[in-house]
């Protein structure tokens, strides 16, 4: 019997490699703004969601919130009894079980690993717009999308690899260089165009709530990842409170 249990006791723990119980409020807050990645949710999310809608665009992202409120009113009192670095996983198979929790890891598996080749997809792209434009050639096209996403992959995968700190920290300062560079282009926009804006206009609702579902499903996508903190659950100093 003693042999027996032994050999269901693995010689190292799962989670030897982590830093444990040296992360501060900070290092855990950036983890959640960079997963949120504000910058792409203001710029192409809400573009996305109103030309699903149209008019509905407010309703939507009110709607979108609300679900994400009582995703989180969830995940709260799990956050604040159970620090667990699988996160949603350790969570979901407290909660309701093996089979409910088996979904909702591979779940998350397939939607970040959907965010992140997107994401990729969309720096080699955007990057190779800029390099084209810059250059004036347009030579060699898709050659330059593939070299930089590669080189975009290696980058992130070094971060990775460095410890969340880093990687964390990193992404935040992406975020907030996006975010002013944004918010800059924008300023500049309004003041040089004067475009014309009815204010009335984007929190009208016109009534064709069949496409509000689909603009609710993706307006979503602009909050995910506030939970990944709940991943760090080995590496958080007082993990319950921070």
């Amino acid at each position: 019997m003693h042999r027996h249990q032994n050999q269901l006791i693995s010689a190292h723990s799962p989670v030897a490699g982590l830093s444990r119980r040296n992360l501060r409020f900070l290092p855990v807050f950036a983890q959640a703004v960079a997963a949120v990645a504000p910058a792409g949710g203001m710029a192409v999310v809400p573009a996305l969601v109103f030309g699903t809608t149209g008019a509905n665009l407010v309703l939507s992202f009110l709607i979108a919130l609300a679900v994400i409120l009582l995703v989180s009113s969830c995940l709260r009192p799990m956050a604040q009894r159970m620090a667990a670095v699988s996160g949603l996983y350790s969570y979901t198979a407290k909660g309701l079980g093996p089979t409910a929790a088996i979904t909702a890891g591979w779940s998350m598996i397939f939607g970040y690993g959907l965010i992140a080749m997107a994401s990729l997809l969309a720096v080699g792209t955007y990057t190779a717009d800029i390099v084209e434009n810059l250059l004036g050639s347009a030579r060699d096209g898709p050659l330059a999308v593939v070299v930089i996403i590669l080189a975009a992959a290696a980058l992130v995968g070094f971060f990775t690899i460095r410890g969340i700190r880093i990687s964390a920290t990193v992404t935040l300062l992406v975020e907030c260089v996006s975010i002013l560079l944004l918010a800059s282009l924008l300023t500049t926009y309004f003041v040089l165009a004067e475009p014309r804006i009815d204010p009335g206009a984007l929190v009208s609702v016109n009534g064709n709530f069949d496409s509000v579902s689909f603009g609710v499903v993706i307006a979503v996508s602009a909050f995910v990842g506030f939970e990944s903190t709940t991943t760090l659950g080995g590496e958080a100093g007082r993990p319950f409170l921070n």
